[in-house]
């Protein structure tokens, strides 16, 4: 079965059937490059955001996103940095410089009452 350019192969396990899917683009791929080896984009709106004080409930309402899929996105983060748990992570984020708090596109820091 021909694929189309750019494209892999891909056997969705349900159904069995095979569908071709585009491979990532350059951006993407430098997106994800050693200074912050497999750390997507997206992962580092989400770590910017938990500098910024965002709980899981904010990321969700403010990403559009479910509260399960934000547990996803942590905990892959958690595993690709090596961390165990948030602390850790803003810890590790802040020390490697991977994003400034309060510094994501569009997005402000979360105001706590004293």
């Amino acid at each position: 079965m021909p694929t189309r350019q750019g494209a892999v192969r891909h056997r969705n396990r349900t159904t069995g059937m095979v569908d071709a899917r585009p491979t990532k683009t350059p951006e993407a791929r430098a997106a994800t490059s050693s200074k912050h080896p497999g750390v997507t984009p997206r992962e580092l709106e989400l770590i910017g955001l938990v500098l910024a004080g965002y709980t899981n409930r904010d990321l969700a309402r403010t990403l559009d996103i479910s509260a399960y899929t934000v547990k996803h996105h942590l905990a892959s983060i958690l595993a690709k940095l090596g961390v165990s748990n948030r602390l850790e992570l803003v810890l590790y984020a802040a020390d490697h410089r991977l994003v400034s708090p309060g510094r994501v596109k569009g997005f402000p820091t979360r105001n706590h009452p004293s």
